[in-house]
């Protein structure tokens, strides 16, 4: 009967483990594993939202180069101008011809 009480079974789980000190070495060992466990869950989304934010710091800096190259006004040189002007005047001057020979039929 005095195997029953609360005492009783505290005495014989300390017996087991050694004594009372060891008993509560290993429970506060325990308790310290499970909170080590507990703060590693909890830190892993913040590891995760780290490795994304360098990510994406990463990338910045390729997006703003890329988006400035993409939105940039291209700029016309004298040559490309007069490039330009000459095959314009060349084209209006083969229509006329066309619409000459068109109206001499």
């Amino acid at each position: 009967m005095s195997n029953n009480w609360d005492y009783a079974k505290l005495s014989q789980m300390a017996k087991a483990y050694g004594g009372p000190e060891k008993l509560l070495d290993t429970i506060k060992k325990y308790n310290q594993q499970q909170g080590m466990k507990k703060g590693r869950i909890q830190l892993l989304p913040w590891v995760g939202v780290t490795f994304v934010g360098g990510l994406v710091a990463g990338k910045v800096p390729k997006a703003v180069q890329y988006f400035k190259g993409k939105f940039k006004e291209k700029k016309i040189t004298t040559e490309e101008a007069e490039e330009a002007e000459k095959m314009l005047i060349r084209e209006m001057k083969e229509a006329d011809l066309e619409t000459e020979k068109k109206t001499e039929q």
